[in-house]
């Protein structure tokens, strides 16, 4: 399968797991020439396709070689290019369950050629100037924190650059976050780091290594959005939710909250004052401590109108309302037919996929993984099975079209539902605001003082610790 069908088709799945996909800084990536890419690793399988969607370049991929044992499995990975790494923890798991091996027979030792043969096909995939893709953790978890990254990426870039191979060579570094990676149409973005260029870079210690792999882990570090505990990490994403809310100038149009890049950016500002509170002032802990339980009774007194916190301020113009409704009708007597058809043609696969990638969840980054891989494959099975049936009834011709529209109804669908459930959270927002001028008065009153506490408190903690700006625009 040609990689670019391969990446299309990752698309597809993402954009119908996730409502936004995001990259910032992409152009920090070149175009051209060997680099190699570090990604922290929060989600299984959807990391890969995630870097492959946002990448705009062809990437290659490294993948435990005992996948490559199966003869079908390992043709097709070849056929897209993903190399073969052989890790020594495999290696003694597929030497134990051996058949040829008795139960007397101690566990053979890995092969350490075998290791070296994988490092020499990425050197020679990169040599090549291929841009290939590297998880320095090593494993895919649900921690809150980077795992130690592991020295291979540093190792195979030194040992390049040491053959005379791979000239040009660039460390990328890209980060994954995650709104809700366990929840559909939920959000992701990846945000690509400073790039190290390895022929320019020297070593201070005798150990370049590991000093390369700490650089690697403080460029990675700076674009992953981390706490210390799970219960910070969302603690910090809602705080980051309520305050872009807060800071926005006016209600965005409808179906455009603001972007996860913003709230990222604001995320990692909330984790970094939070973690670097108990040193700052004591009045400046006063300020944070207001400001937070502000935010909190906002979003406590908002919940309980019904009103989401970017509809707190929404034109209660009775022209501004007719507008709305007039658009949405009109909307919906557009697409409204093709995204009912989008529902009726895919609500049986995809309801199957999440109803069996939800069984036996042991792990967060469990349910994305699976319910898009057998999305995937139970759509394709209902594309057969109905153009099969319009092929039988009408010719190849309509079926064709009919299979090509299938598709764009699924997205237009899963889009158009999503705008629809803003839409009924907006209108049911106007009339509550309506019927109770006073509330829209007040809420709007606090908002207004809230979001001076927080640009104050920022300026504070910025002249503190340097410029760090809190929003992303």
């Amino acid at each position: 399968m040609p990689y670019p069908i391969l990446r299309q088709a990752a698309g597809i799945a993402l954009r119908w797991y996730y409502r936004e996909v995001a990259v910032v800084g992409a152009e920090r990536i070149p175009a051209t020439g060997p680099v190699l890419l570090v990604v922290n690793h929060f989600n299984a399988l959807v990391d890969a396709l995630v870097i492959g969607w946002v990448v705009p370049r062809r990437i290659r991929i490294t993948a435990k070689a005992v996948l490559f044992d199966n003869p079908l499995l390992g043709a097709f990975l070849r056929s897209v290019g993903i190399i073969p790494l052989r890790r020594t923890s495999d290696e003694l798991a597929r030497r134990r369950a051996g058949a040829h091996r008795t139960a007397s027979e101690p566990a053979a030792a890995a092969d350490p050629a075998r290791n070296a043969a994988s490092f020499e096909a990425i050197v020679a995939a990169l040599d090549a100037g291929a841009a290939v893709l590297i998880f320095p953790e090593g494993k895919s978890h649900d921690e809150p924190m980077l795992a130690p990254l592991r020295t291979g990426p540093a190792r195979l870039a030194l040992a390049a650059r040491d053959a005379g191979k791979a000239g040009g060579l660039h460390i990328v570094p890209i980060g994954l976050v995650f709104e809700s990676k366990a929840t559909v149409r939920s959000r992701v973005v990846a945000v690509v780091g400073d790039p190290i260029d390895v022929d320019a870079w020297t070593s201070a210690t005798e150990h370049p290594a590991a000093e390369l792999t700490a650089l690697i882990a403080d460029r990675l570090g700076a674009v992953v959005l981390t706490a210390p505990t799970q219960e910070r990490l969302e603690q910090s994403q809602w705080l980051a939710r309520q305050v872009a809310a807060i800071l926005a100038p006016a209600a965005p149009p409808l179906g455009a909250e603001p972007s996860l890049v913003e709230e990222y950016t604001i995320a990692a500002r909330v984790v970094r004052g939070l973690d670097t509170l108990e040193s700052m002032p004591p009045d400046v802990q006063r300020m944070a401590a207001h400001a937070l339980r502000d935010v909190e009774a906002l979003a406590r007194d908002l919940e309980a109108a019904g009103i989401a916190p970017t509809d707190a301020v929404i034109s209660l113009r009775t022209v501004h309302g007719a507008r709305f409704v007039v658009r949405e009708l009109a909307l919906l007597a557009a697409v409204g037919p093709l995204a009912l058809w989008g529902r009726l043609t895919h609500w049986v696969p995809f309801r199957l996929a999440r109803t069996l990638a939800l069984r036996d969840v042991t792990a967060n980054d469990q349910p994305a993984m699976r319910t898009i891989v057998l999305g995937l494959l139970f759509v394709l099975l209902s594309y057969v099975v109905q153009a099969g049936i319009v092929l039988a009834l009408v010719g190849w011709l309509p079926a064709l079209a009919y299979l090509l529209v299938l598709p764009i109804a699924a997205d237009v669908d899963l889009r158009y539902s999503d705008r629809l459930r803003a839409a009924w959270g907006r209108m049911r927002a106007y009339l509550r605001l309506r019927n109770d001028r006073a509330l829209g008065a007040e809420l709007t009153e606090r908002r207004r003082r809230l979001a001076g506490e927080i640009r104050e408190l920022d300026a504070r903690v910025q002249a503190l610790e340097g410029p760090r700006p809190v929003s992303a625009s």
